[in-house]
C-alpha cells in the first residue's frame, strides 16, 4: 500500500510519504468495518427485492452488477438469510463482476485499494449467485457477451406444470407423456 520510503535530507532518516506506516494500521480496520456494512446494507435490498417478487408466480431471474462484495464469517447469517428468501421467492441472480484493473503493464499508476470492489471482493458475489442456482460471470470491457449468455440462459429456461383435480386423486397413478416440437 506504501509507496517506497525516499531517502532523508543530508543523510537524516528515510522519509516515509503521507505518513503511511501509521495510516495503513489505522484505515485497514476502517475499510473492513466499510465493506462489511456495504455487504449488510446490498444483502437486505437484494432479499428485499426477492420478497417483493415472491408473490408473482413462475421463475424469476435477476442480473446483479456489482463492483464486488465482502464474504466473511461474520456476514455469514446476511448470506443465508438472502439465499433462504431467495429461495422461497424462485429467484435466480446472475452476477456480473464490473472490474477492471487498477494497473496494467501500460500505466505507471499506484494501485489504490478500495473498500466497495475489487477483484478481492469476487468471493462474496459469487457465493450468492451460487446461493440461488444462479451464475457469476467477470464483466470486462461492455460485457457484452456476459449478458448474451444471461438471456440464452434466461430464455431458453423451460417449465412444466400438471395440474389435478379431486377426481384424479381417486383414479390411481396415470401416465404422463411430453412431447416438444
Amino acid at each position: 500500500e506504501c509507496r517506497p520510503a525516499r531517502p532523508g535530507a543530508e543523510g537524516g532518516p528515510p522519509r516515509v510519504p503521507e505518513a503511511c506506516d501509521r495510516a495503513v494500521v489505522t484505515q485497514a480496520p476502517e475499510m473492513l468495518l466499510t465493506a462489511r456494512n456495504q455487504a449488510r446494507t446490498t444483502l437486505a435490498n437484494l432479499a428485499a427485492i426477492a420478497d417483493g417478487l415472491a408473490p408473482i408466480r413462475g421463475p424469476k431471474h435477476l442480473v446483479f452488477v456489482s463492483g464486488g462484495l465482502r464474504f466473511d464469517q461474520e456476514l455469514l447469517f446476511e448470506f443465508t438469510s438472502f439465499a433462504e428468501r431467495a429461495a422461497l421467492a424462485g429467484v435466480v441472480l446472475h452476477v456480473v463482476h464490473a472490474d477492471q484493473a487498477a494497473t496494467d503493464s501500460s500505466t505507471a499508476r499506484r494501485a489504490v485499494t478500495s473498500a466497495f470492489g475489487g477483484r478481492d471482493m469476487a468471493e462474496g458475489l459469487t457465493a450468492i449467485a451460487g446461493s440461488t442456482g444462479g451464475a457469476y460471470f467477470h464483466g470486462v470491457g461492455t460485457a457484452s457477451g456476459v449478458f448474451d449468455r444471461i438471456a440464452t440462459a434466461v430464455v431458453n429456461t423451460y417449465q412444466l406444470a400438471l395440474e389435478t383435480t379431486a377426481a384424479d386423486s381417486s383414479a390411481g397413478v396415470r401416465d404422463v407423456k411430453v412431447s416438444v416440437l
